[in-house]
This record gives C-alpha cells, sequence and structure tokens, in this order.
C-alpha cells in the first residue's frame, strides 16, 4: 500500500516476484497478449468420461491450481482487470486439461508483462482533500452465463469501473424465474463485504473514516 495525498495504491510485488519465480522459465515461451482473454472465451469443466482420459498429469494440475491460486489473491487486491480470466479458471480447478493450461498460461504472461500495474483509489479533483473517501458499489448480474452449469455471474463494480470480484452466482433458471432480484441482493451482500476489507486497507494506508 502506497499512500499519497488524495490518493492510495495497492500493488503486490513480493507476490509478483514469486509468480515469476515459479513460473519465469515456463513463460519465456509464451506469447505475450494485450489482454488476458480473448473476447468471448469461456472455461468448459470436463465431463467424467473426458476426466479419465483428458486430464493433465498430477503434476501438472498442481502447477494449474498454484497459478490461478496466486493469481486470485492478485485479483482480491490489486489486480481487478484479470478478474474474469481468472475467475474462468477456476472452474478447473480439480481437472484441468491442456487447454485451460494454455489459457492459464496466457493469463499469468499478461500479468508478468504488466507488473507496474496495480489499483490505485484517488480523489480526484478535489483542491483541499482531508484524506475522507466515499465509496460506492454497484452490482449487476447476468442470465445463466455459466455454460455448464447455466447459473448467472454477477459483477461488482466501484466508480472507475474497475471489477472488485466476480462471483458465480448459484441460483439455477428456475431459481431466477422465482426470484429475479435474488442475484442483485446477493451481488449487494457481497459487495458490502468486499468494500469492508477495503476500508480496512484504505485505513491501513494512512485513508480516514468518516
Amino acid at each position: 500500500i502506497r499512500n499519497n495525498i488524495g490518493n492510495v495504491i495497492l500493488h503486490q510485488p513480493y507476490l509478483l516476484k514469486s509468480i515469476e519465480r515459479e513460473f519465469g522459465e515456463e513463460l519465456k515461451n509464451v506469447r505475450a497478449a494485450a489482454t488476458p482473454a480473448a473476447t468471448g472465451d469461456a472455461v468448459e469443466r470436463m465431463t467424467d468420461e473426458e476426466k479419465k482420459i483428458g486430464g493433465l498429469p498430477k503434476e501438472r494440475q498442481t502447477r494449474y491450481r498454484s497459478a490461478v491460486g496466486m493469481m486470485l489473491y492478485l485479483v482480491k487486491f490489486s489486480r481487478p482487470d484479470i478478474a474474469n480470466s481468472v475467475r474462468e479458471l477456476t472452474k478447473a480447478m480439480d481437472c484441468a486439461n491442456e487447454t485451460h493450461y494454455k489459457a492459464m498460461t496466457r493469463v499469468l504472461k499478461y500479468v508478468m508483462t504488466t507488473r507496474d500495474l496495480g489499483l490505485k483509489y484517488d480523489s480526484g479533483t478535489i483542491v483541499n482533500f482531508k484524506g475522507v473517501w466515499k465509496i460506492v458499489a454497484y452490482c449487476d448480474s447476468d442470465f445463466a452465463g455459466d455454460k455448464n452449469i447455466r447459473t448467472s455471474t454477477k459483477v461488482l463494480l466501484n466508480p472507475p469501473s474497475y471489477a472488485v470480484q466476480v462471483y458465480g452466482n448459484t441460483m439455477n433458471l428456475l431459481g431466477m424465474g422465482v426470484n429475479p432480484f435474488g442475484g442483485a441482493a446477493k451481488g449487494t451482500r457481497l459487495a458490502l463485504a468486499e468494500f469492508g476489507g477495503l476500508e480496512n486497507m484504505m485505513s491501513a494506508g494512512g485513508a480516514k473514516q468518516r
């Protein structure tokens, strides 16, 4: 956390060094991309039959889980730009294939080529900023966006249009039909939890509470 007058910057250099130490050699052979994933890319879970014949070897599955776990920590605190891509990768934590692994290395490569990026909360153009912040959260939900289990996906947003966190909703089509506002209500509760954690981080960086 770096705190200047009027802004708080969140960055995770030690975690990035761990990623480089663990995956740096492997990523040398991965082509850099301007985005963490291609438009419309989605991870589809393997069926039970596919898992029997097409899953990764145990060692590579462990590396997959380790990489996704590290990126989840990045998403949580300083890199919301990779939130949706990492959420997709978590669908294959139990059994990934080579396509999933390739998608994972693309996100990792993107992270390492943009390692100087962080999350900045800025007071804007307020001249006499006194260190008192007002944070606003918005949430929305798609309709049955998960291709495997047809559940909805919620995205929590803050004013700069950064995704603070992305969640898979547990409601299915029937649940959405009975209570179409249930996803938004759950999103609101999750937003409050997320911003409670953000408040603690900003306080640690010197921002005042009101």
